[in-house]
């Protein structure tokens, strides 16, 4: 359908429907977090969390979706991310974990599916 992968469906329908200063000009990557109150919460605690107390996190979803959008608002403002979900090969998993968890690498979030199967 044209869409990359990770890309948030549907919300780019929407944007016209609000008003034009409610859109703020922004860019074309913007992960469209102004448009809920949770996404919007959600993206000034990473700001802290990232800039100020310099943290490392587990976001988790039972939707990739959710995911998708996610990793949207990491890669918009540069936040360094993992990605586990059920597209994940099995022999990918492992190394993920290891690097997320390997104190010499500079990673931020960890962006994990709950319905991602496994032994727990």
């Amino acid at each position: 359908d044209g869409k990359e992968p990770g890309e948030a469906l549907g919300l780019e329908e929407c944007v016209p429907l609000f008003p034009p200063e409610f859109n703020n000009n922004r860019g074309k990557q913007d992960p469209m977090s102004h448009l809920s109150g949770k996404l919007n919460v959600l993206e000034k605690m990473l700001y802290i969390l990232y800039h100020e107390k310099k943290e490392r996190i587990v976001l988790i979803s039972n939707y990739t979706q959710t995911i998708d959008l996610f990793q949207n608002i990491c890669r918009f403002y540069g936040y360094p991310f993992v990605r586990l979900d059920g597209g994940t090969s099995v022999k990918k998993r492992q190394k993920l974990v290891d690097e997320f968890n390997d104190p010499t690498r500079h990673q931020f979030a960890f962006l994990l599916s709950s319905k991602a199967g496994g032994c727990g």
